[in-house]
Parts: C-alpha cells; sequence; structure tokens
C-alpha cells in the first residue's frame, strides 16, 4: 500500500507542461555588401544601393523601395521597414558603374540576411 502511495505521488508531481520560452528579440536585416571583382575583401565604399520590387521597376528606376549608400565596410544595411518579403531587384551604383542583381527570397526572419554584390 505504501509503495502505491510513492508511485502515486512521484507520477502526480512531475510537471508534465512544456513551454516554449524562446522569444524572438533579432529584428530582420538586409545587409547588401559590394566589393570589387572577385576579392569580397576589397570593399565598395559610398556605393549607392537601391531596392525594388519588380525587374520592370528597376529597368524603368520607378517605385523604388529603399535606397541606402554603402558605409565604410561596404555595407548597405537595410532594416525591417525598408524592404519587404520576397525577392528584391537591385541596382548598384558607384561613378559610372551601374550593376543590377536580384536576391534569393527573403523571409524576414529574424537576424540579418547578407547578400554580395560584385562590381
Amino acid at each position: 500500500m505504501l509503495l502505491l502511495f510513492y508511485l502515486g505521488v512521484l507520477f502526480s508531481s512531475c510537471e508534465r507542461e512544456m513551454v516554449n520560452e524562446i522569444i524572438s528579440v533579432t529584428p530582420p536585416e538586409l545587409h547588401v555588401i559590394v566589393h570589387q571583382g572577385t576579392n569580397k575583401a576589397n570593399r565598395v565604399v559610398e556605393a549607392s544601393v537601391t531596392l525594388y520590387a519588380t525587374d520592370a521597376d528597376r529597368t524603368a528606376n520607378t517605385n523604388s523601395i529603399s535606397t541606402a549608400v554603402t558605409n565604410g565596410k561596404g555595407e548597405a544595411i537595410f532594416a525591417e521597414k525598408d524592404f519587404k518579403k520576397g525577392e528584391l531587384f537591385i541596382s548598384v551604383s558607384k561613378g559610372a558603374v551601374t550593376v543590377k542583381a536580384k536576391t534569393p527570397y527573403l523571409l524576414q526572419n529574424d537576424g540579418k540576411t547578407i547578400f554580395w554584390v560584385s562590381i
């Protein structure tokens, strides 16, 4: 009888509730890193990076989503409010050179997404 009592206490005292305590606090960012040629260490500073929703908008140079200039590390950083979910069409200009690129499908999940562009 005592054994049954202890088994009952043992099983009734186990907590069976599972609580997910992971809370995301890292806002999504898109980092477009512009580099010269094939050497990714040779970053391009003060290049203009423009995001478009469609290739037609990029070709016509209309309806841009956002524009940024690369910093000292060659990065143009776009916060969550500055880009949208899906594929983005990018135009990168430095002086007389303009390069076009297209991102993979972006989900706007946590953290930063890095996209490299060679100019």
